[in-house]
């Protein structure tokens, strides 16, 4: 069974995103520690949300509680599915403008070095360029020392 990683599973957009994929058959791997109710309160606890897609979801959704700037932690969920993962969908962040005001060594890592770590963990070669010319889409590929793997695939139309 193809593998969806979601981000942010328990958010609005990545409890939704989960819930598709799961419905198209895929098994899903959904990330989120819940750091909305840090930033805003008890009242904007994402728990509720992963209940319901554990409920919902039954087997097609497994859960993890790590950090998304968690380098090792996220980079062993990938390791673990490695070639049965089909997508990835990253929609962990932190969303306000005036929380960030507040917070902006916070927001920035949560957001700009949580992406690194997600995006660090991709797989190129030939099959994802071919798939996508197939769509009309040419991937541009963009060398990072820093980055374990080296890449970061950009889509160009």
């Amino acid at each position: 069974m193809s593998v969806a990683i979601v981000t942010g599973a328990g958010g609005l957009v990545g409890a939704e995103a989960a819930a598709y994929f799961a419905g198209a058959g895929h098994h899903v791997v959904g990330i989120d520690n819940d750091m909305r109710r840090e930033f805003f309160g008890e009242d904007a606890t994402t728990r509720p949300s992963v209940e319901r897609l554990r409920r919902a979801l039954g087997n097609l959704y497994e859960h993890h509680d790590i950090d998304i700037r968690d380098e090792a932690g996220i980079g062993k969920i990938f390791e673990r599915y490695s070639d049965e993962i089909s997508l990835v969908i990253h929609t962990a962040a932190q969303p306000s403008h005036d929380w960030a005001a507040r917070a902006p060594i916070v927001d920035f890592t949560v957001n700009a070095n949580g992406t690194l770590v997600v995006v660090d963990q991709g797989y190129t070669g030939a099959d994802p360029a071919l798939d996508a010319a197939d769509h009309g889409i040419r991937l541009e590929v963009v060398k990072l020392n820093e980055a374990k793997r080296g890449f970061v695939l950009l889509p160009r139309r």
